[in-house]
């Protein structure tokens, strides 16, 4: 395999977790035949490159030296590559490599689940669908101003996500649209930045799955099903309005609620606020104030 010359922090975390993964699968079946030795070994039948000492399990284990990962060099990082995509191990696709904010074994095994039997290939998303989308919310006292970037993936079959939205106080002085600079920042209540990724269903049901950042890491979960779209993903035209159902907790105050009628009400009222009108933002559009 040629040298990839560098990997980014995600790629290389990846590889550590698929190395682990699969020492210990290995492990599971040969027991005390298999060690870290015998992996050195392996790669070197594989692959041609010699690892000496511990420098595998080091890198799989993520070892520490002075607060930082210990380094590992571009050639064995390459052999893990080499030794993984091999066709009789196939431990890693190389589009999972690609892009490794995606699970890409997982959504492939997805998108083969919801594949029609009598279709050859599973559904996969239109380029007229990425591009950048703009949906204002009012919920809750508050005013999201909501940023959704989709990016078709490198071998076209998924989708990544990327949000980001401004919430605001709400305020019955005049409306969102009308607002000035000075207002924004006034009444500007938090930033949210989210990121993930999705699927087309056969049905055209756009499904995303979404991390939230909180403080400095990705955690929380969010989900997107598509309510409607226009014009329709098969009409071969930019997408200009995606209605989403935005999803996350199913808790709220209204589980309170002895009347289970007026309950289930306030869950039908709780569902249509999460129902989001993103509208394609384009080059000319003011980024400050909201799509009609």
């Amino acid at each position: 395999m040629q040298s990839r010359r560098s990997y980014t922090a995600p790629q290389i975390e990846l590889l550590r977790t698929k190395l682990r993964a699969y020492f210990w699968a290995e492990k599971a079946i040969f027991g005390d035949d298999f060690s870290w030795s015998a992996l050195n070994v392996r790669v070197a039948l594989y692959t041609g490159v010699t690892v000496l000492g511990d420098t595998l399990r080091q890198f799989a284990e993520r070892q520490m030296s002075r607060g930082k990962p210990r380094p590992v060099g571009i050639d064995i990082l390459d052999a893990i590559v080499s030794l993984l995509t091999h066709t009789s191990i196939n431990a890693l696709n190389i589009e999972e490599l690609k892009e490794p904010e995606i699970p890409y074994h997982f959504a492939l095994q997805l998108m083969e689940f919801l594949r029609y039997q009598d279709r050859r290939r599973p559904t996969v998303p239109p380029s007229e669908l990425e591009g950048t989308y703009r949906a204002i919310v009012r919920s809750d006292g508050k005013i999201s101003d909501v940023r959704l970037t989709v990016i078709i993936s490198t071998d076209g079959h998924l989708v990544h996500l990327a949000e980001e939205a401004d919430i605001y106080r709400d305020t019955p002085i005049k409306d969102f649209v009308d607002w000035s600079p000075h207002e924004r920042k006034l009444y500007h209540d938090k930033f949210s930045e989210s990121r993930g990724w999705g699927v087309l269903t056969p049905e055209d049901n756009l499904l995303g799955f979404m991390k939230r950042k909180v403080r400095k890491e990705y955690r929380d979960n969010h989900f997107y099903a598509t309510m409607g779209v226009i014009p329709d993903f098969s009409d071969k035209a930019d997408i200009e309005h995606l209605a989403l159902l935005a999803y996350a907790d199913p808790y709220g105050p209204e589980d309170g609620t002895e009347d289970k009628r007026q309950w289930f009400e306030k869950k039908c009222e709780k569902t249509i606020s999460k129902l989001w009108h993103f509208v394609r933002v384009t080059q000319d559009d003011d980024v400050t104030a909201p799509g009609n």
